[in-house]
């Protein structure tokens, strides 16, 4: 939450978290960890593992958290920079980070607008578009590969606005493939799996407590001891099906002498 008050993101009024707010507590909490474990955390995501082939022959010896650069009055939410040395001259992987919780891209170019203005173009990034649901992150990746093959909506103000300094035109297509390349749908499912693989204990409880949890597998049964309770029930059918007719058990009928013998035809 420290990043979010420093960089004037809270809204002090909402009794609900927003976006900026998952943004600092989650991200803000990995970032205090050593280099390597952080660098572990993004390949379990499968990211770094897909960049350049030199780059998973060197492990990172410093990274940098950078939340809410603007890159050209263009504001991701995070940026991640891992480095070949502990100067930072060299940089091995730069990842962009777009934060979603409940909303959707605004506008439809965000990831787009993102990608064409970052900064050190010439160096190897990812693009990762975090959502809730696997579901909704395809669909901003969908919209955003039909505004590359074809252009933004007409009513997109940022696009329509000619004075404004991001407009569409300026982007080449070798930037729109770069981004097609390099763009990655990730849940917050898939953080608390990583974070609860790579012992980030506070983002697995945090994500946990804002109903975010994983599938854990059966293992935990292992703590239980399931012979004893097996050995007792084997002679136990854990099933058994009544027969039909066995309602008539509980039909209770009084006859004397008389009903009895003109039921029966005696």
């Amino acid at each position: 939450m420290i990043q979010a008050a420093l960089h004037k993101k809270i809204r002090p009024k909402r009794r609900d978290y927003v976006e900026d707010e998952y943004t600092s507590c989650v991200f803000g909490e990995i970032s205090h960890y050593p280099v390597e474990k952080i660098w572990n955390f993004f390949s379990t995501l499968h990211l770094c593992k897909t960049a350049k082939e030199d780059i998973n022959h060197n492990i990172p010896k410093a990274v940098e958290f950078r939340f809410w650069p603007n890159f050209n009055n263009v504001e991701p939410d995070l940026v991640v920079d891992f480095y070949a040395d502990t100067e930072r001259k060299k940089c091995l992987l730069h990842i962009i980070i777009e934060v979603k919780w409940n909303a959707t891209l605004s506008p439809d170019c965000e990831l787009i607008r993102q990608w064409c203005n970052r900064d050190c173009q010439d160096e190897v990034w990812h693009h990762i578009y975090l959502t809730k649901t696997k579901s909704s992150g395809r669909q901003g990746i969908s919209q955003t590969t039909k505004i590359i093959a074809n252009s933004c909506n007409s009513d997109c103000k940022k696009c329509t606005n000619e004075n404004h300094k991001d407009d569409l035109h300026k982007y080449n297509a070798r930037d729109m493939k770069e981004l097609e390349n390099n763009l990655y749908c990730v849940t917050w499912t898939d953080i608390a799996q990583c974070a609860d693989k790579n012992g980030f204990t506070g983002v697995s409880c945090f994500l946990s407590a804002h109903g975010i949890d994983h599938f854990v597998g059966f293992k935990w049964l292992n703590e239980y001891n399931t012979d004893a309770v097996l050995q007792q029930s084997s002679n136990t059918k854990f099933y058994q099906e009544n027969p039909w007719w066995d309602f008539l058990g509980d039909i209770e009928c009084e006859m004397n002498t008389t009903t009895q013998a003109m039921f029966f035809n005696l």
